[in-house]
């Protein structure tokens, strides 16, 4: 719950917005936490960040074979020097590319190979001119220099019996910042026969690894994903609850921010796990409505065979829809520290938009994404990630960003 009460410690005004309604954020510090309250954005339309009407950088064909056809490009990175490394999952291998997007050579995805990818899912920054790789069917860790040449792998120390879950990013020492979701849980549950009929939300645990695959301390145990269990005469079923709240993660220096998505708050942590910082936004969520609940449904029987039609019906009607939708949706840093938070939407086909904070946790604005377009990385100047276009064709692109000069004192 947000506080009723809020001391205003000091105003935040940005020049040249033009904008005459900001009433500027309401900050306090409780024990050490500081408490940002954000009302309204301070960025009036002319301040406003863009992006270029088309990517500067556009990885994708669908012409077969090609070396720029890409199939289940699950996550890519941009160096420094421009070069781009692209986790190509459907070859189980990293495609670099140059600044202009021309292919240069590939790591892995062939017997024999300096290394063997099983389920690469994540490749990162490790310092300047190092990529990090993460193999999640094998549990390894691998390291390549900026031109792509091989330098270790070592595979994951397994701790407490189950695997660590997914890499969401690389601390500023170099460490690791895992996160395991509820899969295992809920298979405990089923298998121990504790499941409940209903709903429940699961745990994601964040662990703390060296770049070595050395364990190093269990961070937190957070609200992950809520599951709405099925209980039959002979079996239980499980499901993502429909516009159901997760946990979102996301990397800043020494830290990391995390998020619940109950309402609008985004805390941030160290890797003792300690609270820092609290980001707020005074608003309401949006209403989940019978149209939402109607398109839901909709996209949940497409594709099922006709025999199985009144099964699907009865199974989607069965579950529990929320009220409300969740107050967010994924959450990114950029090179420069500020936190981009997605507006959550069901049914993304249209603009997608991202409200951004800076470093002090004011909140600036919105800035428009094209459509079908999900965020991998986001630098100084540029963003980078994967579009799937209308033809199901996978592009990896990168759009500069547009920064009119923005003074908030």
């Amino acid at each position: 719950m947000r506080p009723t009460w809020l001391v205003t410690i000091g105003l935040v005004t940005v020049g040249g917005c033009g904008s005459e309604t900001h009433r500027p954020p309401v900050v306090r510090d409780s024990v050490g936490i500081t408490i940002v309250e954000n009302l309204d954005p301070a960025w009036a339309r002319s301040d406003r960040w863009t992006l270029s009407d088309a990517p500067i950088v556009d990885i994708g064909t669908a012409e077969k074979p090609s070396k720029n056809s890409l199939e289940r490009a699950v996550s890519a990175v941009r160096l420094a020097d421009g070069t781009i490394a692209v986790a190509n999952g459907g070859s189980k291998e990293i495609r670099w590319y140059d600044d202009a997007g021309q292919y240069l050579r590939a790591s892995g995805g062939k017997l024999g190979a300096a290394i063997e990818f099983v389920n690469i899912e994540r490749v990162d920054r490790l310092g300047p001119d190092s990529v990090i790789a993460y193999d999640f069917g094998s549990l390894g860790i691998s390291v390549f220099t900026k031109d792509g040449t091989f330098k270790r792998a070592t595979s994951l120390i397994v701790a407490f019996g189950s695997p660590p879950g997914s890499l969401r990013g690389v601390f500023a020492n170099r460490s690791l910042l895992f996160v395991r979701g509820p899969k295992s849980w809920v298979r405990s549950l089923i298998r121990s026969g504790q499941a409940p009929d209903g709903l429940m939300r699961g745990p994601a645990d964040a662990f703390h690894y060296s770049n070595e695959g050395m364990f190093l301390t269990i961070i937190g145990s957070f609200p992950g994903s809520e599951q709405f269990f099925t209980r039959g005469t002979r079996f239980v079923r499980s499901s993502a609850r429909p516009f159901g709240r997760d946990a979102v993660f996301a990397v800043l220096g020494d830290r990391f921010y995390v998020g619940f998505q109950n309402d609008y708050e985004i805390e941030l942590r160290d890797t003792n796990d300690s609270l820092k910082a609290l980001v707020r936004v005074q608003r309401e969520n949006r209403m989940v409505s019978p149209r939402d609940i109607e398109q839901f449904k909709i996209n949940g029987l497409a594709g099922v065979h006709e025999r199985n039609r009144d099964e699907k019906i009865a199974e989607l009607d069965a579950l529990s829809y929320p009220e409300t939708m969740p107050a967010y949706g994924g959450i990114i840093t950029d090179a420069d520290g500020n936190l981009w938070v997605a507006e959550y939407d069901p049914f993304p086909d249209e603009t997608l938009k991202w409200t951004v904070f800076n470093t002090d946790y004011y909140m600036l604005g919105t800035v428009e994404i094209p459509s079908r377009f999900s965020i991998y990385q986001i630098g100084s100047d540029f963003v980078l990630g994967r579009m799937i276009d209308r033809r199901g064709v996978e592009h990896i692109q990168v759009y500069t960003i547009e920064k009119p000069p923005t003074r908030i004192e």
